[in-house]
Formats: C-alpha cells, sequence, structure tokens
C-alpha cells in the first residue's frame, strides 16, 4: 500500500517527467515499491539517465530508487 506522501511524491514526479524537455524522460514509467521508487524504459544516453534520476531525487532525496532505465544509444 502507497501511504499518502508517496503517492503525492509520485505524482510529482510523473508531472516533472511529463514537463520534461527531453521525449524519452517523458516516457519513462516510475513506480512506487513499498518504501522504494523504480525507473524503468529507455533513454538516449546516459546524461538522461541521469537526468531522470536526478529529478526523482529532487522530489523524494530520503528514499531507496532503484534505477532501471537502459541507455539505448
Amino acid at each position: 500500500m502507497i501511504d499518502a506522501g508517496f503517492h503525492d511524491a509520485l505524482g510529482q514526479v510523473r508531472r516533472l517527467f511529463q514537463e520534461s524537455p527531453f521525449p524519452s524522460i517523458r516516457r519513462l514509467d516510475v513506480k512506487v515499491e513499498g518504501e522504494h521508487f523504480r525507473l524503468n524504459g529507455s533513454v538516449d544516453s546516459f546524461y538522461l539517465k541521469q537526468v531522470a534520476q536526478e529529478t526523482v531525487r529532487s522530489v523524494v532525496r530520503c528514499t531507496d530508487l532503484i534505477n532501471e532505465i537502459r541507455v539505448t544509444a
């Protein structure tokens, strides 16, 4: 079960991804599993993988993050 704080953070992360100027970040999937945020999908560079990860960390600083984003280029 997702508590209200995680639900709010998840919504904020999804909104930030949708507002990203990078199309591949807008297509990423983010989920909450217990007390972990899990990122899935693919991006065009390691830079964009890092941008996505740091976007999540800017919202949820002390939560575990599982970054399963694949770099396809």
